[in-house]
């Protein structure tokens, strides 16, 4: 009986470049995979590998420096969340073909948390963007997504590494991917040279006050900031939840990639994030082999 491979991708924004180095490693000794679910970043990459469209997002995500990833995400205050999602969203329009999810290369499934009413959502069918926009969908950070009556916030609320969703979308074998397995004791904060203010005279406003109010603020005790307090606080509370989860859903393989000195924001470091992926992959690949019947 040939097993039906799943891979559970787990929420960590920046951290979610590791996801490119596990695919990369998978990929590289033939392990096909046959379904994916994804949480928050988890969804995005999932989403994007499903739809034949990871090359790209790859590409895309090496040449990305952290000014021009913090131009999508427009200032939106006071509501519901610090940035507005709609040039996110927008972007992925524009920039890569995803069908909807039922078109995908894949089966694909993308988890979501209803803020209404306290309930884990797995979005398997209709738009994909607005299926990823909802799962990362961070409380506080980016505004909430309206679904069907529902008002959808990060899966990683409940759900950081989706093995049940997995599971559900037929996975015999399901590869999970746990990004913030090290986050509690490992973090950096880091005052780098290359920080410093941009002069494009076409940078908005509000990003140049913010960088140069980062470069005047020199921590000298190396302190976190408030976002970056507020994502790690998010992350310690999902290491809890993951651990948990992962006793009661049993994935066949967990692969905890190292990221704890990888900032929410610093997408910028894809060729690290992504090697240190790869690396971790690489490291279990017996086991995975052993796992999917290779």
């Amino acid at each position: 009986m040939v097993k039906k491979v799943g891979l559970a991708l787990g929420g960590g924004s920046a951290r979610g470049l590791a996801h490119l180095g596990v695919i990369d490693a998978l990929e590289g000794q033939g392990v096909q995979i046959d379904v994916v679910a994804g949480t928050s970043v988890g969804s995005v990459v999932g989403a994007l590998y499903a739809a034949g469209e990871y090359e790209k997002l790859k590409e895309f995500l090496l040449t990305v420096d952290f000014w021009k990833m913090l131009s999508f995400f427009e200032i939106n205050l006071p509501t519901q969340g610090l940035f507005d999602g709609r040039k996110v969203s927008q972007f992925f329009r524009d920039q890569f073909n995803v069908p909807d999810i039922e078109f995908l290369g894949k089966p694909f499934a993308a988890v979501c948390y209803d803020y209404l009413s306290c309930e884990r959502l797995v979005i398997d069918r209709g738009d994909t963007i607005t299926a990823i926009r909802a799962s990362s969908s961070v409380p506080g950070l980016l505004t909430p997504v309206k679904y069907k009556g529902r008002l959808l916030v990060d899966g990683g609320m409940i759900d950081p590494v989706p093995v049940t969703a997995a599971r559900d979308l037929g996975a015999d074998v399901v590869i999970a991917v746990d990004l913030n397995h090290f986050t509690v004791s490992k973090k950096a904060y880091r005052n780098k040279k290359e920080d410093a203010p941009s002069e494009d005279p076409n940078v908005h406003p509000l990003l140049a006050l913010l960088e140069r109010t980062r470069n005047l603020k020199k921590r000298r005790d190396l302190s976190p900031g408030i976002l970056n307090m507020m994502m790690d606080s998010i992350y310690i509370m999902e290491k809890s939840l993951t651990d948990i989860n992962l006793k009661n859903s049993r994935p066949e393989i967990v692969i905890r990639p190292d990221l704890g000195s990888i900032k929410f924001m610093e997408f910028h470091r894809a060729e690290e994030g992504i090697a240190i992926g790869r690396s971790a992959t690489e490291d279990m690949m017996d086991d995975i082999l052993k796992a999917v019947g290779r």
